[in-house]
């Protein structure tokens, strides 16, 4: 073969070293990456998510909507074709990342039938009666914000009513109205409005996927045709205890920290001030306002931890039962209960899938935390909503969580490998898994602030100068004061004796608020930022999980479409002026 080779290249005369090299180097490049692909055979299933999310983009970049057959065959014939491969070393894994494929198209399309809705197609006045989903807010704060399912709208039959409208009321006379209910008043409605630039946020696309078909206020004040009967709805049951959890805390500890307390425990923000919700989000300090991984983790990490220490006092049992398996059930209940009493978020989604892994696997012996098991809460929270994939509370999620993992990882790895290298190395080993609270929350919020800032500057256009400086500030705050006094706090609720704690509570975020505040007063405490294409983007998480799920070296190619990115995003032309929905001009 050799000989017929280089017989072939002195034919050519000096035209076959020519097209030898590139060929050889492909040839090289080919064996490289199949190697690198073989050794990280173990870290393949983390991509399926990815694949997953990969399948619902497709749909969202169609220009028209697929018929559902189209998904159902596309799924049926992918997961037939690993029926008959399945034996075959080589083409089983392309099978399956086809099937992973087929599976978010199917997802999403399965998703826009279920749970979409009608949308309004132009504003109308109309008199109609509905069930109270959601009570939030109060006349005080600004208003009161139904979330009602329509039973009767005049004009409009049944087939075309949305399944759930939100409607503002500023009158007097809602003080009393609770989830269950059923209520009748005229309203004036609305669409929800398109985007006001093209490729810019959809919020009429958003209210479709949360069944909300149209929204705007109350004419008249609304009236309660039927209270709600007792065990008739888990859903109302629980949408009433959170309002008395939040009504508890924001009365109790009042103001801008009781408002933001109650959002700590319930998720709920509607009363917090327009002031405080601007500090906090200039000085990166937003995220704490809505329920996700670091409440979660507080919250059931100190049950798991309290219960443990509690049965480990009793000898007897300490000695003879597996308390830590007992602690981890009940945190895992605790866990469950957060979620059932905050405002349903992907964010609160996430992190409760997370803990419960965690605790199931402490429950089962197994490794707790692991970016199988992030790949894990990713595909049920793609596959049970996978609209929530474009979403900025899906992205930014989980690129904290990825991120932090990942590097922890990479850092728990090498130092392992480093061990006993050197005496003086047994300092850094102490220093990193011991801890100061200062050095982990720097460097816990720089990893985190770095994955989620690209997202945060694409999302909302700005960036936060000093978010690093008042994390490290607020953290221990809400992991040694807010969080566990919220723990304390829904447990002693029951038996009115929950007032001094949320007390304490509120010092605590007293302190926050007037970190987020002095921080949010500095010069250039935030950065506006120019509206980023969406292949840029796309890029961006591309490149951020190359780096993050794969071990070896490769891996660092993730840094070629990250710089892309980058590149994409400040050279793309702006448009010179954009025209609003009224005919106006607005600066691009």
């Amino acid at each position: 073969m050799a000989l017929r080779w280089e017989g072939s290249c002195a034919s050519w005369g000096g035209r076959g070293e020519k097209y030898l090299k590139p060929l050889l180097l492909l040839r090289k490049i080919a064996l490289w990456f199949s190697r690198e692909m073989a050794a990280e055979r173990a870290r393949w299933i983390l991509w399926a998510p990815v694949l997953v999310g990969g399948g619902i983009s497709i749909y969202f970049a169609l220009p028209f909507e697929p018929p559902f057959i189209a998904g159902v065959a596309l799924l049926a014939g992918t997961f037939l074709g690993c029926l008959l491969v399945r034996r075959a070393t080589a083409g089983l894994p392309p099978m399956l990342a086809a099937l992973c494929v087929a599976a978010g198209f199917a997802a999403i399309q399965t998703d826009t039938r279920l749970f979409g809705t009608v949308l309004l197609e132009k504003p109308l006045t109309v008199q109609m009666t509905g069930i109270l989903v959601r009570v939030d807010g109060s006349p005080e704060q600004g208003g009161v914000k139904l979330t009602i399912e329509p039973v009767t709208m005049d004009g409009l039959p049944p087939d075309r009513m949305p399944r759930r409208l939100e409607v503002t009321s500023r009158i007097r006379g809602g003080e009393d109205l609770s989830a269950g209910d059923v209520v009748g008043f005229r309203a004036r409605l609305v669409p929800p409005p398109s985007p006001v630039a093209p490729d810019g946020f959809d919020f009429a696309r958003q209210t479709f996927f949360a069944g909300v078909g149209g929204m705007g206020f109350a004419v008249s004040a609304p009236q309660v045709i039927r209270s709600h009967e007792k065990g008739a709805s888990m859903g109302a049951a629980l949408e009433r205890l959170r309002s008395r959890i939040t009504i508890r805390a924001s009365t109790r500890i009042g103001g801008d920290d009781g408002a933001v307390a109650a959002a700590m425990m319930t998720g709920e923000t509607a009363g917090i001030s327009k002031g405080a919700n601007d500090d906090m989000r200039i000085s990166g300090l937003a995220h704490v306002l809505s329920i996700s991984g670091l409440h979660m983790a507080l919250f059931a990490g100190s049950m798991f931890w309290a219960m443990r220490m509690l049965l480990a006092l009793i000898p007897p049992l300490a000695l003879n039962y597996p308390i830590k398996k007992w602690a981890a059930c009940l945190a895992l209940g605790a866990a469950t209960f957060y979620l059932m009493i905050s405002v349903p978020a992907v964010a609160t989604q996430r992190s409760y899938i997370m803990a419960a892994l965690l605790f199931i696997a402490i429950i089962a012996g197994r490794a707790a935390i692991s970016m199988r098991n992030i790949a894990v809460a990713a595909l049920i929270v793609l596959l049970i909503w996978p609209d929530s994939l474009i979403g900025a509370s899906f992205q930014m999620s989980f690129s904290a969580v990825i991120a932090l993992v990942g590097v922890y990882e990479s850092w728990m790895r090498r130092r392992a490998d480093k061990s006993g290298a050197k005496e003086g190395s047994k300092v850094l080993v102490a220093v990193s898994l011991g801890g100061f609270w200062l050095f982990d929350a720097a460097i816990t919020s720089l990893i985190a602030g770095t994955a989620t800032g690209a997202f945060a500057a694409f999302h909302f256009n700005r960036m936060s100068s000093y978010s690093l400086i008042a994390n490290v500030l607020a953290t221990p705050l809400i992991g040694l004061v807010i969080m566990p006094a919220a723990l304390v706090a829904l447990m002693l609720m029951p038996f009115g004796l929950d007032g001094y704690v949320l007390d304490v509570m509120g010092l605590g975020v007293k302190g926050m608020l007037g970190i987020a505040h002095e921080v949010a007063s500095w010069p250039g405490a935030t950065v506006p930022v120019r509206s980023g294409p969406v292949p840029a983007l796309i890029l961006l998480s591309f490149g951020g999980l190359w780096l993050m799920l794969w071990r070896r070296r490769w891996r660092y190619l993730g840094l070629v479409p990250l710089a892309l990115s980058l590149f994409i995003w400040t050279t793309a032309p702006r448009p010179f002026a954009l025209i609003g929905r009224e005919g106006e001009i607005v600066p691009p």
